[in-house]
């Protein structure tokens, strides 16, 4: 049976088969019309609810006239599931891919076979088509059309742009989602809200995917499995994503859909062929938009209590989404025809692409925050430098002021104690006139002594005993020399000493000088031996050392216990130093220890 039926916007001269013939013998060429497995059925024919089939492949003629064959035709099939081959008057002219082993899926893809008129006859002539439907039994083949190419060709273009090509649009955008946001959550492993959006941005993208692809690497019913079961894992991401997203804990919730998800993917890979279809599409498929029910809800419940423009929108885009998913879930059912475009991936675009824009627009938000808090953090660092910097000049004057205090005390303290004492000493002298040259000599000599010694150390030195050595040596050399004493200058380099300041340095100066006096009038010494050096103990600390020796007679008992030796130990004491005294082979030694 033949008709045009204009309802389809073709013109007359394009063939529209309603009706056809139907047989499930099991041939590989079109059977015979005689036949008597033949029945009449309607197109589109939905074997799940036309007739009960097993997975085997079908048979459909169509028997048709054609008067006017001036112009080059074609035949265009919208929709088939999964595959059909395609035999005109006897004659193969083309398939949807393999029949078997993997056989393609061109379900979601219309069919189209052009330069078809050779073979067609002025008068009568057959069109068969042999249909594979899926290992569940489930096959589909939609109203069927022959006639001229100029006007099928745009209508099998058309659906061509929507169920593919947009649909591969979908996909790629749907995957670029998910590694964009993986790339974040890569960098942001703690956030486990950005890993929710980016897998469930992928599973989109694979369900998405199953709608273009028409040869799948495993065998079918394990592709089904996995698609079915990518829609519910889909929407168990995305609950778990508004989680995070809003910051609300639901501990128990999420366990619960976990589980569900797990075990629904289980029972979709363990129920037999037979009844996948009716399981996947009826039982599975309404489970999950009763929990996109919740999502929805979920996501109403936060916009009320929390009104927002992205809010509303979101609101806006789930609705959108779980309507197209519904539609296509009617579709699997049977209750909308199977021709009709499956919506699922463009909700995916409109809802994930809402999320995409929400995380960006927080993201960027918090990058707008974090530069605020940065300048205001500068300009508070800012702020304290300047607070710090005058308090430190403020700090260092006064610390230079008490530090002139300081050491204006200490000159006038060494001035009375030393050089005054000397001074009043030699003026008592000259007032009782009882004036010995000697020992007046001597008192001024010590006076000048004090004064000189006192001037060096006020020289830097930096911490450098070898400096202050250096600066002794150029004080009291001309007086060995007078004395016929000569200078060994053993001295090397040895660690500076913290803290030496110039009031230690004047303590310093006066060992050393009480010591070379000593020298001079009791040693009867021609040699005085500088020597500086590191000693190490057995505790593994280490000294640096000064060793004044001469060449003389050495300590007595009573040297030992004298007041310059005394006078001695006691200016070591107030700088942390530790003096010894004894003789060697040659002559005495005096160790000064830091």
């Amino acid at each position: 049976m033949a008709q045009t039926v204009s309802a389809n916007n073709f013109s007359e001269s394009v063939i529209t088969f309603q009706q056809a013939w139907f047989t499930d013998t099991q041939v590989v060429t079109p059977p015979l019309k005689s036949d008597a497995g033949w029945r009449q059925i309607n197109l589109p024919d939905n074997w799940y609810t036309s007739h009960l089939s097993d997975n085997k492949p079908a048979w459909y003629r169509m028997d048709f006239e054609v008067d006017n064959l001036e112009h080059s035709w074609g035949i265009y099939l919208p929709a088939v599931n999964t595959n059909a081959v395609i035999w005109l008057n006897g004659k193969r002219i083309g398939d949807g891919g393999r029949m078997q082993d993997y056989a393609a899926r061109n379900w979601h893809r219309p069919l189209y076979f052009g330069a078809v008129t050779h073979l067609l006859h002025s008068g009568k002539n057959s069109l068969y088509i042999q249909l594979l439907p899926k290992q569940s039994g489930y096959g589909f083949l939609s109203n069927v059309y022959i006639g001229p190419e100029l006007i099928l060709l745009p209508a099998y273009e058309q659906r061509y742009l929507i169920k593919q090509s947009l649909v591969g649009i979908s996909t790629v955008l749907l995957f670029s989602f998910g590694l964009f946001i993986s790339l974040i959550w890569y960098k942001r492993r703690e956030d486990s809200m950005y890993g929710c959006f980016a897998i469930a941005c992928f599973f989109w993208a694979f369900i998405s995917f199953d709608m273009i692809v028409q040869h799948v690497p495993v065998e079918e019913r394990l592709w089904d499995t996995l698609v079915f079961a990518s829609v519910g894992w889909l929407v168990i991401c995305i609950i778990i994503f508004l989680h995070r997203f809003w910051d609300e804990q639901h501990p128990r919730l999420e366990q619960f859909i976990l589980w569900f998800g797990a075990i629904g993917t289980v029972t979709l890979y363990l129920v037999g062929d037979k009844h996948f279809h009716f399981f996947s599409s009826f039982i599975w498929d309404n489970l999950l938009i009763a929990l996109s029910s919740y999502m929805a809800w979920f996501i109403v419940c936060h916009c009320v209590n929390k009104p927002s423009i992205e809010g509303w929108i979101l609101v806006t885009a789930t609705v959108i989404a779980i309507s197209f998913g519904g539609h296509d879930n009617l579709v699997q059912m049977g209750i909308i025809s199977f021709d009709r475009p499956h919506l699922m991936p463009f909700g995916g675009v409109i809802l994930l692409g809402v999320f995409l824009w929400m995380l960006v627009k927080r993201f960027a938000s918090t990058l707008t925050e974090m530069e605020k808090l940065n300048r205001e953090l500068d300009m508070r660092v800012h702020t304290k430098s300047h607070e710090l910097i005058e308090n430190y000049k403020s700090t260092k004057q006064a610390e230079q002021e008490k530090m002139l205090v300081e050491e204006r005390e200490r000159i006038m303290r060494d001035m009375h104690d030393g050089t005054g004492g000397h001074l009043v000493a030699a003026l008592a002298q000259v007032d009782k006139g009882d004036i010995n040259k000697e020992i007046l000599n001597e008192t001024l000599q010590n006076a000048l002594d004090d004064i000189r010694l006192m001037i060096d150390s006020l020289d830097p030195v930096d911490e450098d005993i070898v400096a202050v050595l250096a600066m002794f040596r150029s004080r009291i050399e001309p007086r060995l020399k007078y004395s016929g004493i000569h200078i060994r200058w053993k001295v090397q380099d040895v660690p500076t000493i913290a803290g030496f300041s110039p009031e230690k340095v004047l303590q310093l100066m006066h060992i050393l000088n009480e010591a070379v006096t000593n020298i001079i009038k009791h040693a009867q010494a021609d040699t005085i031996i500088f020597r500086t050096g590191v000693l190490s103990t057995k505790k593994k600390s280490r000294h640096v050392f000064i060793e004044i020796e001469d060449n003389g007679k050495g300590y007595s008992d009573n040297q030992q216990n004298g007041r310059g030796i005394t006078n001695m130990a006691y200016r070591a004491l107030k700088i942390h130093a530790k003096i010894t005294h004894f003789n060697s082979d040659h002559g005495a030694v005096v160790r000064i220890l830091f």
